[in-house]
């Protein structure tokens, strides 16, 4: 009896070799991604993953644009219905403790590959871009002056950046303090864009 192969469809093994990235990346960083690592993962060949992504190149892109784009469909979720500080309050929330952890782990591994890789730095630039536009239609939803919308955005991409570093560091227990000292902090910011 003749075993016929299984026919996957493109889309399909994309999304699963992407999935298979984002979970060695934020288990073990970038250079942990390899097209021997990804097979193991998947249970598969080398020649299987090659067939889908030519490059490495392209297989980072696409495994790091799909789960950032994950990431902002959360976050636009989160804020369904608000707008203005409600919906940067909700962004804040969401970005430090609501999202779940493999996308914030991600992110942090994204961000620090970025330094050395000039893939990761370009997707980076790109979900960042996104970001500050989101931030900042935000901020300008509230009427905050435009000579002081960058500096605000700065400040809250810096909070948030810093927290969501802080939480992989922090016992579990501080959780609830940390997320009041947060929002204390973002009303102190929103307080003086308002000023």
């Amino acid at each position: 009896m003749e075993v016929m192969p299984v026919k996957v469809q493109p889309e399909e093994r994309h999304a699963d070799v992407s999935r298979a990235v984002v979970d060695i990346a934020s288990a073990h960083g970038f250079d942990a991604v390899t097209i021997r690592a990804l097979a193991k993962e998947l249970d598969s060949s080398t020649t299987a993953i090659t067939h889908y992504f030519l490059t490495r190149e392209q297989l980072l892109r696409r495994a790091v644009s799909d789960e950032l784009s994950r990431f902002e469909q959360g976050r636009l979720f989160a804020i369904d219905g608000l707008t203005g500080f409600d919906a940067l309050r909700k962004v804040v929330a969401y970005t430090v403790f609501d999202s779940p952890s493999r996308p914030r782990r991600f992110w942090m591994r994204v961000v620090i590959g970025a330094q050395r890789d000039p893939i990761l730095r370009s997707e980076l630039t790109r979900f960042n871009e996104r970001w500050d536009a989101a931030i900042r239609a935000l901020l300008v939803e509230e009427g905050i002056a435009d000579e002081a919308i960058d500096g605000i955005a700065d400040q809250l991409d810096t909070v948030i950046s810093g927290s969501v570093m802080l939480a992989f560091e922090t016992e579990s227990n501080t959780v609830a303090a940390r997320r009041r000292g947060l929002e204390a902090l973002v009303e102190m910011i929103i307080a003086a864009a308002v000023r």
